[in-house]
């Protein structure tokens, strides 16, 4: 679990937490920029070869 620590508003760090879950789903992201980049590759070569 994340603790999420108090600010000097008394508000919890939302960028904190942000980084947190940015982290956690950092793969998946990942995952679809090699996709997105690929097929965009992909589509130049095919658009180019013609």
């Amino acid at each position: 679990m994340i603790q999420l620590k108090p600010n000097k508003n008394g508000t919890a760090d939302v960028n904190e937490f942000s980084g947190f879950v940015s982290t956690k789903h950092n793969g998946v992201t990942n995952l679809t920029k090699i996709v997105l980049a690929i097929s965009v590759l992909l589509a130049v070569l095919m658009f180019v070869s013609k």
